[in-house]
């Protein structure tokens, strides 16, 4: 489907690393957990933020917030997530 957003989150508990996959690529990210929410946090090359929240019942929000040629672009994406 066209609208369908999808982001897997992988975490290396070795090696203390957790990294986001999407449609374009992967990166690394910061993984934040707080009363039972998990809260991951990428900050891209140029500075923009994207960060997802993840709480208990595995609902989630992926929130975008960027700056492209001066201008704020921001969109937000609200879902679940699965465990494998």
């Amino acid at each position: 489907e066209a609208n369908d957003f999808n982001l897997t989150l992988i975490v290396d508990g070795e090696n203390d690393t957790a990294y986001m996959v999407g449609n374009n690529g992967s990166a690394e990210i910061a993984i934040l957990s707080s009363g039972g929410n998990i809260n991951c946090l990428e900050v891209t090359g140029t500075g923009n933020m994207m960060t997802t929240t993840i709480d208990s019942k595995l609902k989630s929000v992926h929130s975008r917030n960027s700056v492209l040629f001066g201008d704020l672009i921001a969109s937000q994406y609200y879902g679940s997530c699965g465990i494998r």
